[in-house]
C-alpha cells in the first residue's frame, strides 16, 4: 500500500520507538510526538482544502443542478446559471485573500468549465458574461500564481485576461488587469 511521506516517518519513528532501549527512547518518544502533531496538520489541511474548494456547496440544490446541467449541456446556459457561476467566482476572490496555493486547483477547475461553455454558440448578452467571467477567473488565476511566485505562468493568465476582456468590450475589467499587471 502507498503511504505518503508524513505517515512513513511516524511509522518510522514508531518503529523506533517500540524497539528502543529504555533511557535512549527519550529522544525518540519526542520526534514521534512531532510526527503526529505534523500528521496531524497534514490531515486538517487536506479536510479544510476540500471544504473551501468545494464551490458548488455554497450554492442551493437548484443551483448545483443548474450547473451540472449546463456542463452537460453547455447551449442551456441562462442568466441564472450564469449568476450561479459569478457568485462562485466571488467566493474564489474573497478566498483568496488567505490561502492561495490552496485554491489553484479549484480556480483552474472553475476557469476550465466556464472555457468550456464557451466553445457553444450563445446570444451576444450571455457570450459577453462568459468572456467577462473567463477573463476575471484568468485575472484570479494570474493573481494567484504572482502570490506564489510563478511569475511566468501569472504573467500568460494576465495577458489573456486583457485579450478576453478587451474583446468583450469590459472596461473595467481590462482596467483592473492593466492595474494588477503594473
Amino acid at each position: 500500500a502507498l503511504t505518503t511521506p508524513p505517515l512513513r516517518l511516524a511509522s518510522t519513528f514508531f518503529m523506533k520507538y517500540n524497539t528502543a532501549k529504555s533511557s535512549s527512547s527519550l529522544p525518540d518518544l519526542e520526534m514521534l510526538m512531532r510526527s503526529r502533531r505534523q500528521v496531524l496538520q497534514d490531515i486538517l489541511n487536506a479536510a479544510c482544502a476540500a471544504l473551501t474548494l468545494s464551490p458548488y456547496a455554497v450554492l442551493p440544490q437548484e443551483g448545483r443542478e443548474r450547473i451540472e446541467l449546463i456542463i452537460a449541456h453547455p447551449s442551456y446556459v441562462d442568466e441564472e446559471a450564469l449568476n450561479d457561476l459569478v457568485s462562485i467566482t466571488q467566493r474564489y476572490w474573497s478566498l483568496s485573500k488567505n490561502a492561495s496555493i490552496d485554491l489553484l486547483s479549484g480556480i483552474a477547475g472553475h476557469f476550465t468549465t466556464i472555457a468550456h461553455l464557451l466553445k457553444e454558440s450563445h446570444p451576444t448578452p450571455i457570450y459577453e458574461r462568459l468572456c467577462s467571467l473567463a477573463s476575471e477567473n484568468a485575472l484570479l488565476l494570474g493573481k494567484n500564481f504572482h502570490d506564489v511566485r510563478e511569475y511566468d505562468l501569472a504573467w500568460e493568465y494576465y495577458k489573456f485576461s486583457l485579450k478576453i476582456a478587451q474583446d468583450s468590450h469590459n472596461t473595467d475589467l481590462w482596467a483592473n488587469g492593466v492595474g494588477r499587471i503594473a
